[in-house]
């Protein structure tokens, strides 16, 4: 019996899921290849773990406002909700909006800080964080 209703759960949040993202994995040397010609480091791409479907939710309004120096940035807490299926997510991992009913969130980027799994998920909710200048 609770497959079924764990099933038609899952199927919900993913009907929810209207915006579309991409999962990356920064590269582990950011610097890259030194391009003979130029002299100069062409940043090594990230490795794109997954792509589809998911939403974005701010849980809240707590925003820290670190200063180093003179320079100053906001950190937000965000939840990026994905299908249960996919497991590849782990911490530092990038996730990258790429089309969302909302415009102004295409192209932000939110830095995964946990991926707490639990058993009966209905969907997979990585505790994000977006750091602003």
């Amino acid at each position: 019996m609770i497959d079924g209703v764990l099933m038609a759960g899952r199927a919900l949040a993913e009907s929810l899921m209207e915006d579309r993202c991409r999962l990356e994995r920064p590269p582990v040397e950011p610097l890259g290849d030194l391009d003979e010609d130029t002299g100069e480091h062409v940043p090594a791409p990230p490795t794109v773990l997954w792509s589809g479907p998911c939403q974005v939710q701010r849980p809240g309004v707590d925003v820290a406002t670190p200063q180093a120096g003179e320079a100053r940035a906001s950190v937000e807490a965000v939840v990026v909700k994905l299908p249960v299926a996919v497991t590849a997510a782990d911490v530092g991992d990038v996730v990258v909006v790429v089309a969302s009913r909302d415009p102004a969130l295409v192209g932000r980027e939110f830095v995964v800080e946990s991926d707490p799994a639990k058993t009966f998920a209905t969907a997979r909710k990585l505790r994000c964080s977006e750091v602003t200048s």
